[in-house]
């Protein structure tokens, strides 16, 4: 029997959520006995070069004009010969769609990553690309749920790693998400600058790059005495490090946008951090409030600084929510189990071809 043959098809390699989530699926993939190929329409991102490794079969298609992508894409496919293609965006679905309905490729369609961000004729594209796939795969319910279609929810791959030893005195905070119009930097760094002033907050890090960066560093500077406390790191390689630093992860979102799973809030909960974050979306699946993290309404550092200063000034509620956060990662977030869920769904699409090592 020849083996078992899947396709990747993803905009780029930047250093974002499902990047990562597709990284660390490769990396499982890498022993058992299918092998992989990615198709991708941007250069030289962050993880591109250890995609490139992974697999067996890697190219870069230009996406400036469609019908060039579409055509290119439809000729690797032929190549490449898939059993199974799984893409992870709106673009690649639309570069895969026309080559696996002619070749009879099953279609996994994976760009549900939020609960909400597209409106309009975005959306009703969208809800058309969900609808023409053979399986939809979502990691959280409140994304199947907005788009309106059925679909299979397997949660995040959230590596196991131990929790990082304490590598700075004082009570830290971090926020880790890239400047765009998506995420509220504006709330978190109005709350950080009062919880610098009142001595709650020691030490603030914003990791993440993004075209809003530079904006909010020069607004920052206006606050002498503060802003050497606000520590903009950029992308960084190894985000645990900083995460080591801190008590407290916030993940501030606009109204805009309807946040689905965070991988930075997991990584918050996994690095036995107590995860504050926007109620918007799907936050509330996996964040129960009280219990194993803090919601806060969107746009609002009133709230966000209130329940700092809880955090802060009660050891034994931080105690419990950081223990709560850990547990609610291992068990929900397992990457074991998680990718076997992945894997059991390709064998049910695939019950007379599908195989490992």
């Amino acid at each position: 029997m020849k083996s078992t043959r899947i396709l990747y098809i993803i905009d780029g390699f930047r250093a974002g959520g499902k990047e990562k989530q597709l990284m660390q699926i490769l990396e499982q993939l890498e022993s058992t006995g299918v092998e992989t190929g990615i198709i991708t329409f941007n250069r030289n991102q962050f993880y591109t070069q250890m995609a490139r490794k992974k697999v067996l079969f890697f190219h870069e298609v230009d996406k400036a004009s469609k019908v060039h992508m579409v055509r290119e894409t439809a000729g690797l496919i032929k190549e490449f010969r898939p059993q199974l293609i799984h893409t992870w965006d709106d673009i690649s679905t639309i570069a895969a769609l026309l080559p696996s309905r002619f070749r009879k490729i099953l279609l996994v369609n994976g760009s549900i990553r939020d609960a909400g961000i597209d409106r309009g004729y975005n959306k009703f594209l969208k809800r058309i690309l969900l609808s023409m796939s053979h399986t939809v795969v979502s990691n959280t319910y409140a994304g199947l749920h907005y788009y309106g279609v059925k679909g299979v929810v397997i949660r995040n791959l959230q590596s196991r790693r131990p929790i990082p030893e304490k590598t700075e005195n004082g009570f830290n905070m971090v926020m880790t998400a890239n400047f765009t119009d998506y995420k509220d930097h504006h709330t978190f760094l109005s709350a950080s600058v009062k919880l610098i002033e009142e001595e709650i907050v020691n030490r603030v890090y914003l990791i993440g790059e993004g075209i809003y960066r530079r904006k909010w560093e020069e607004w920052i500077g206006q606050y002498e005495g503060i802003r050497d406390r606000i520590v903009f790191t950029g992308q960084v390689g190894d985000v645990y490090e900083f995460l080591g630093r801190c008590t407290i992860g916030v993940l501030c979102s606009t109204r805009r946008y309807r946040e689905g799973l965070s991988n930075s809030v997991l990584e918050y909960m996994a690095s036995g951090l107590v995860p504050v974050v926007t109620d918007i979306g799907a936050s509330s699946e996996y964040i129960h409030h009280g219990i194993n993290g803090i919601l806060v309404p969107p746009e609002d550092a009133g709230t966000l600084i209130d329940w700092i200063r809880k955090i802060r000034n009660d050891p034994g509620l931080q105690g419990r929510l950081r223990g709560a956060a850990r547990d609610s990662v291992r068990k929900e977030f397992d990457p074991t189990k998680n990718f076997n869920r992945l894997m059991t769904l390709y064998k049910n699409l695939l019950p007379e071809t599908f195989q490992t090592g």
